[in-house]
């Protein structure tokens, strides 16, 4: 499935997480977070999260672009590839910004792993034959 629209919307939805990082690290969070205290848990929690949400832009903008380019025998595991990398980078990034006491890193890596497996096709698919 080829189009340009679909490229189109991927590029934007890429572009609008690049620029949703770098504007809200220079103009809002640097400011907020230059009240807080230095080292907290909340304010690694609150810069991580702003970014886990560009993070999450960035992916679906690739979901769209491999909508377009990926060849449909191929699409399936693009996308679970895209998100199976977004469910890693967000569990590995929790962990990193809000330690082991994050409740999301686990959840996110136990999500990630699941989709890993299905990924190298060691845990079955309903259907798959």
């Amino acid at each position: 499935m080829s189009s340009l629209a679909l490229i189109f919307a991927g590029t934007i939805s890429i572009v609008a997480g690049l620029i949703h990082s770098w504007l809200g690290e220079r103009r809002l969070l640097g400011p907020v977070l230059a009240s807080m205290a230095e080292g907290s848990v909340a304010r690694r929690v609150l810069r991580y999260a702003w970014h886990l949400t560009s993070l999450a832009w960035v992916a679906i903008g690739a979901v769209l672009v491999a909508l377009a380019l990926s060849p449909p025998d191929r699409l399936g595991f693009s996308v679970l590839l895209i998100v199976t990398v977004l469910l890693w980078l967000n569990g590995l990034i929790s962990f990193l910004a809000g330690g082991v006491r994050h409740i999301g890193w686990p959840l996110f890596c136990a999500a990630a792993a699941a989709a890993t497996l299905v990924l190298f096709g060691l845990w079955p698919v309903a259907g798959s034959a």
